[in-house]
């Protein structure tokens, strides 16, 4: 029998493990939606490590500041398979001094397009400019100017998107109903035309200006 964990509008911080998958280690079926990967130290691979035949769907999430020796954020085996939609995937770190260093993601993985990948180095699947994704390389790595773990509102910390971040309108719109109308915390996506890249959607802001405001006294002297 496959089991099966669904992950939805939560944040995995802080964690350790000596070995493989510091925040999450999967063998059998593992969706993500809506959620946030941070600040995990592995001692060998990856916040979110996956093996033997397991599957991992990852959906408008944000894995990012994760350390490992090598994968900082995703590892994935070669029978496993991992499938990445609207999330970023950026300012991981690896501690490896040579060889496979893979400092955000170690493997193969699947796109279903609009992520954002800050360096893809020693991974597969990635491409810069395919399938609306935007990735950066070893040479040339991309920042997704987004702040560090906050309270946004919401019953979880998140990281959100900068003003300017390559990640705000840069998302796709289309999924499953349930899980594509809201954030990570419960706020509504899109807030446009188009949603953001990552478990946090930036909220606009619109500015009402009122002028040349006038107010007559009334027959009872009040105004």
């Amino acid at each position: 029998a496959v089991n099966m964990v669904d992950i939805q509008q939560s944040t995995f911080a802080d964690n350790f493990a000596s070995s493989r998958g510091a925040a999450i280690y999967n063998e059998d079926t593992l969706l993500i939606t809506n959620s946030t990967i941070s600040s995990n130290d592995s001692g060998t691979n990856a916040a979110i490590g996956n093996t033997l035949t397991g599957t991992v769907n990852i959906n408008n999430s944000t894995v990012v500041d994760n350390v490992a020796f090598r994968g900082g954020g995703l590892a994935n085996t070669t029978l496993g398979t991992v499938t990445v939609k609207n999330t970023i995937l950026a300012n991981n770190l690896s501690t490896a001094i040579a060889g496979i260093k893979a400092p955000n993601a170690r493997g193969t993985f699947t796109t279903a397009g609009n992520n954002f990948v800050g360096n893809n180095a020693d991974s597969v699947g990635f491409v810069n400019n395919v399938s609306s994704d935007q990735v950066g390389s070893s040479t040339s790595p991309f920042d997704p100017v987004i702040e560090g773990l906050s309270d946004n509102g919401g019953l979880t910390l998140t990281q959100a998107p900068r003003t300017g971040s390559p990640a705000i309108d840069a998302g796709n719109n289309t999924g499953a109903a349930d899980k594509d109308t809201v954030d990570q915390r419960g706020a509504p996506r899109p807030t446009n035309d188009d949603s953001d890249v990552g478990s946090v959607e930036r909220q606009d802001i619109h500015l009402v200006s009122i002028g040349n405001v006038t107010m007559a006294e009334g027959s009872m002297g009040s105004t």
